[in-house]
Order: structure tokens, then sequence, then C-alpha cells
């Protein structure tokens, strides 16, 4: 995404830092993971002052460009993090877990220009 270098920056400089970490402190039995949401539904869209019908067109053309079809819950995103919480997890460490419905895996969708 253009003009996004000091975002991208920052989220691969964490996902580095954890899994860094993760080597540092596995021998003291500390996991280190992470987990890297998707665009997910949240009040901050609408408080920046987007009306409902264009809040409602958002969130459309979001899950258009998610393969699942649809944008995640903070519930999806909740049990990941209750998982890696979990002894579930217990033999996981240094790990990056997306939960964007496939997002970070498909192929960008460009717009056609016009002229």
């Amino acid at each position: 995404m253009p003009q996004t270098v000091a975002y991208a920056m920052t989220k691969a400089a964490v996902d580095h830092f954890s899994r860094t970490l993760a080597s540092d402190v596995a021998r003291h039995g500390v996991r280190v993971n992470t987990v890297s949401p998707g665009f997910t539904r949240s009040p901050i869209h609408r408080s920046h002052g987007m009306s409902e019908e264009v809040y409602q067109e958002y969130m459309q053309k979001q899950a258009s460009m998610t393969p699942m079809g649809r944008v995640g819950e903070p519930i999806d995103i909740a049990k990941v993090i209750g998982f890696l919480a979990s002894d579930d997890a217990a033999f996981v460490t240094g790990e990056t877990i997306r939960v964007d419905g496939g997002r970070g895996v498909a192929a960008p969708v460009l717009e056609k220009l016009t002229d």
C-alpha cells in the first residue's frame, strides 16, 4: 500500500521483536506470539464521522476484498488470543498468526484505472 512505510516498518519490527524475544525466554517456559488482525469491525470507523450509508458501503468493500467474504469481528481475534494463552498452545512460540480471512495471502485486487 502506498504511503504506509512507517506503519509497515512498525509491524515488521513487532514481528521480529516477538520472534527474537521468544528465542530469548523460551528456556524459562515463557511463550511469545503475536496476532496480526486483518480488517476488523470496530467503532473507530464510525467515530471518524462516517455516515451510516458510507460506513455500510465501506464494510461491504472491505468484505469483498477478503477471500472469506466478510470482515473480521472482535471475537475472531479474541478466540485466537484465547487459544495462544491456553495450555492448548503450550508448544507454540515465536509465531505471528494472521487472523484476516485470507487477505494476507490473496493477490491484491486493483480497481481498473480510468482516464
